[in-house]
């Protein structure tokens, strides 16, 4: 009996570990209307992505209201996104989820290789990027002074395009 007294913890461990993940209705809950008196107490307007990053509701000057996620994010964005042969270090600036379900996130960055670096301004757009369940069309600009914007966009309606 004093073997399986020293398990207690290791059983306790287990089981917490693997009850604590997300549930189904969470990942299905779709954004809803939002008013100005509903938006701070609603919670199926939440973005529910796949990470756990914080939001906060954000009001723009025309009353229009969106999740906003304030946390800096810096990562290597994958060259089919990019149309270069290698990956680069980005900067996501912005990623907003509207009401509607639009989410939008924009990363910046700087191609590293001079030779990658266009004479005028370019423009890849691709619609292949799938995370977390969704699909993203993505727009990549590539400037003359080596700066390029990514921008990904998931819409509520695009289930699995």
């Amino acid at each position: 009996m004093k073997n399986v007294s020293s398990f207690l913890p290791f059983f306790a461990l287990c089981a917490t570990v693997s009850f604590s993940s997300c549930s189904k209705e969470a990942d299905e809950i779709t954004p809803e209307n939002l008013t100005a008196e509903t938006a701070s107490n609603s919670t199926k307007a939440r973005p529910l992505p796949c990470d756990d990053f914080d939001y906060h509701m954000d009001t723009s000057g025309n009353g229009n209201r969106c999740w906003r996620q304030d946390i800096v994010r810096n990562e290597y964005m994958t060259r089919t996104l990019l149309n270069l042969n290698y990956e680069v270090y980005m900067t996501q600036t912005k990623y907003t989820i509207t009401p509607s379900g639009i989410e939008t996130s924009v990363w910046e960055g700087t191609i590293p290789n001079s030779n990658d670096v266009p004479k005028s301004k370019t423009v890849f757009k691709t619609n292949i990027w799938n995370e977390c369940g969704k699909y993203y069309d993505s727009e990549c600009e590539k400037f003359a002074n080596g700066k390029m914007v990514l921008t990904l966009v998931h819409k509520a309606s695009d289930k699995g395009k």
